[in-house]
């Protein structure tokens, strides 16, 4: 009966999550702030990054850095985030030093390294990733992650993701396939003890993702909030690395 009642509460206390937006106009200056997104980037991927500024842009609550961070030169990228950083110090560009990505397996090290990288060096209350094709459609996101996390005191906060066949993730029971990146944040405690994976295992493919939420996951610190918030793979300008891997091991298969 106590659990029905804890319940009842919160989605009563959902409903009331404005009360967010009033706090992000009453808070003092943070000294970090809540939310740090990120993403790596290349110069293919600028049309698409200029339509996730534009979401995060909107946001209802302001308290966020998206963080572009890159392997070697992305010279278009690094201009564009320049010029939009003199009027919103939001918006980072990061340049970490080149490393050669000739396959799948290279690409995929390489991001786990930028992203374990734009972790250690970037501080937040609390960290997502996201692809720079994504789109966030709800202008409330950041608001409610910081409600729910402020409600339920949890390190990972699980939402939804619609993928491009309108499938909608995720599935519970959570396993291999069931999770997108982009379902899941996770607070600063988890940013500073684990590790995304910077290697292959070859039983999880190219799901390192996976890996990392099974790394991070347990009964006790996760939630589920059920809201939709990301669309994957909606402005795609690039090759993604599933569409490389999948490339790479038709050639092999042929």
């Amino acid at each position: 009966m106590k659990s029905h009642i804890k319940t009842v509460i919160k989605k009563i206390l959902i409903l009331f999550f404005p009360i967010i937006l009033l706090m992000n106009k009453w808070e003092k200056k943070q000294d970090i702030p809540y939310l740090c997104i990120i993403t790596p980037v290349f110069d293919p991927a600028l049309t698409s990054l200029k339509f996730l500024v534009r979401d995060l842009q909107q946001q209802s609550y302001k308290s966020f850095i998206l963080v572009c961070i890159s392997n070697g030169a992305s010279s278009r990228v690094e201009a564009y985030i320049n010029k939009l950083r003199k009027s919103d110090v939001r918006f980072i560009f990061k340049e970490l030093r080149h490393q050669n990505t000739p396959d799948w397996k290279k690409l995929l090290i390489n991001i786990g390294v930028r992203r374990n990288f734009a972790l250690t060096y970037f501080k937040a209350k609390r960290y997502i990733f996201i692809d720079a094709d994504s789109q966030i459609i709800d202008k409330h996101y950041i608001a409610k992650l910081k409600y729910i996390d402020w409600l339920v005191k949890k390190d990972i906060i699980i939402t939804q993701t619609q993928l491009p066949d309108t499938t909608i993730l995720p599935f519970f029971p959570i396993n291999l396939g069931r999770i997108d990146i982009t379902c899941y944040s996770f607070s600063q405690k988890i940013a500073l003890h684990y590790r995304f994976p910077e290697n292959i295992n070859e039983h999880y493919g190219i799901a390192n993702d996976f890996r990392f939420f099974k790394k991070i996951n347990s009964l006790h610190n996760t939630t589920y909030f059920s809201f939709l918030a990301v669309f994957k793979n909606k402005r795609s300008a690039y090759k993604k690395i599933t569409q490389i891997y999948t490339e790479e091991t038709n050639k092999i298969i042929a």
